[in-house]
């Protein structure tokens, strides 16, 4: 019996901007509306992503457009959809999603705040008949994975055409049978992937490592599906995209090498991994965001100028505490000035200064110590400067040389200060 499927609902690039009270506006483009779930992610230029498919929530819908359940943001944490719903038949989003860190999120504010999906609830009354009106119920019959599906009219629908296509994918001959009044689809082909950035900052021109896996929970079959990879600017505009068949069993595992394009803008872009496959029946799309940022001197820009900040600041402040020191040290070792002694006296009381500070630069503030206990010489015990010599200054000269010889170990030399 031929059939055709009817497409996830998307939001129209026209009308994709939310505004929450907290944050500012919200933008839903990479959301995906299907019958029962949200998908996809919205994005916060202040926040970053918002996941409408997290592991632990999620956002529902009861094919009537009424909306449940909570989205993940890294940055905002959960956001309640339970008082969100969607006209079935124009599209439009109302209501308000909140949020402890988000705020309120208003989907039909006057100012540039009107999300709108094509999205529409299914009304083929004439095809849900065959599973209601006779009150019938599914058969029982099981399969390879279980219970037989039964056909759901609100993903397939029947036409006059016996192979149809999409843009998930074409779709080749799934087995349909009839069995009173109830439509089964046996074994039917069900895809899910799943990437994951190995790192999630990289310079243009080179190497974005993608994490991939791919799942098979069809009928175990070998099957050949076609990956295709897009990258995304913020602004939605595709600037690289590849393909490549890959056949699946079960699971498949792999790193796929994507090279950035060399002339790429610095800024945040998103990496689209999705799936097509024979028999196709959902869409099969994961994605992530990352940033490209130029590099300087083999480091990424940001970082370059944040270690070269802390460098100058770490050089500026060592060279201060350098000219504090070497200024300090000649302070400290500066000859004193002895002019307001009587000229016939003042050549002993420079040699002896001179020799007191000529130790203190070898033994520190010891020579100090050993001048101050000299007979017949006065000096400031702070600073080695001689005061006053009460006895012979030639004695007093001999007896502080042969202190200072006694502690060093070997002769003392001093020389005349220069007029």
């Amino acid at each position: 019996m031929p059939f055709s499927y009817v497409e996830a609902g998307t939001v129209l690039s026209s009308h994709k901007y939310a505004w929450s009270d907290n944050v500012g506006y919200i933008n839903f483009e990479d959301v995906t509306v299907e019958d029962d779930i949200l998908s996809g992610y919205a994005w916060s230029e202040n926040k970053g992503w918002i996941n409408f498919n997290p592991t632990q929530g999620g956002v529902t819908n009861d094919g009537s457009g009424n909306l449940a359940g909570s989205a993940w943001g890294e940055q905002l944490g959960w956001i309640d959809f339970d008082n969100v719903s969607i006209d079935p038949s124009t599209g439009k989003f109302s209501g308000t999603a909140t949020g402890e860190l988000v705020g309120t999120i208003t989907f039909d504010c006057p100012n540039f705040c009107d999300v709108e999906t094509d999205w529409r609830q299914n009304t083929t009354s004439s095809i849900a008949s065959l599973g209601t009106s006779q009150g019938s119920s599914a058969s029982g019959r099981t399969n390879a994975l279980g219970p037989v599906i039964p056909f759901i009219p609100s993903v397939v629908v029947l036409n006059e055409l016996e192979n149809t296509t999409s843009s998930t994918g074409a779709f080749s001959e799934i087995e349909v049978t009839d069995d009173s009044d109830q439509i089964f689809i046996e074994n039917p082909p069900l895809f899910d992937v799943i990437s994951e950035p190995v790192q999630v900052r990289v310079a243009p021109g080179e190497i974005l490592p993608i994490s991939v896996r791919l799942s098979n929970f069809g009928g175990g079959k070998r099957v050949d599906v076609l990956i295709e990879y897009s990258i995304f600017s913020s602004t939605g505009k595709e600037i690289y995209s590849i393909s490549e068949t890959v056949a699946v069993e079960t699971t498949a595992n792999f790193i796929k090498s994507i090279q950035i394009p060399l002339g790429t803008v610095s800024g945040t872009y998103t990496a689209k991994t999705s799936i097509i496959y024979g028999g196709q029946l959902a869409p099969a799309i994961t994605q992530f965001p990352f940033k490209v940022e130029r590099k300087i001197l083999g480091l990424f820009q940001s970082d370059f100028f944040l270690y070269g900040g802390i460098t100058l600041i770490i050089s500026f402040f060592a060279l201060l505490l350098g000219r504090v020191l070497i200024k300090r040290r000649k302070s400290r070792f500066a000859p004193f000035d002895y002019s307001n002694i009587p000229h016939n006296e003042r050549t002993f009381y420079e040699i002896l200064s001179d020799t007191i500070m000529q130790m203190r630069q070898r033994v520190g503030d010891d020579a100090l110590f050993i001048a101050s206990n000299i007979s017949g010489l006065q000096i400031d015990k702070k600073n080695g400067r001689v005061l006053a010599i009460t006895e012979s200054p030639a004695k007093v000269i001999a007896v502080l040389v042969s202190k200072y010889e006694k502690i060093l170990g070997k002769k003392v030399s001093f020389s005349l200060r220069r007029e």
